[in-house]
């Protein structure tokens, strides 16, 4: 597995504004409500959780290597 940077919770937030909660959670396997309350600030994410929806959005976004 290949190293990569991963986004800032900030900019996960930015780019998870706009999307499906249930859609993403589908694809990336974190749960709906944890999505919501990251999205909400209401919860601070495990480093995995922030890696799997940080490869996600890289992948949708055309930012992956």
């Amino acid at each position: 597995m290949e190293n990569r940077n991963i986004l800032s919770l900030n900019r996960m937030r930015e780019m998870l504004e706009d999307r499906n909660i249930s859609s993403v959670a589908r694809n990336t396997g974190i749960n709906r409500v944890t999505l919501s309350q990251i999205i909400n600030g209401t919860t601070d994410p495990k480093y995995s959780t922030m890696e799997k929806l940080s490869n996600y959005l890289e992948e949708k976004d055309g930012y992956g290597n």
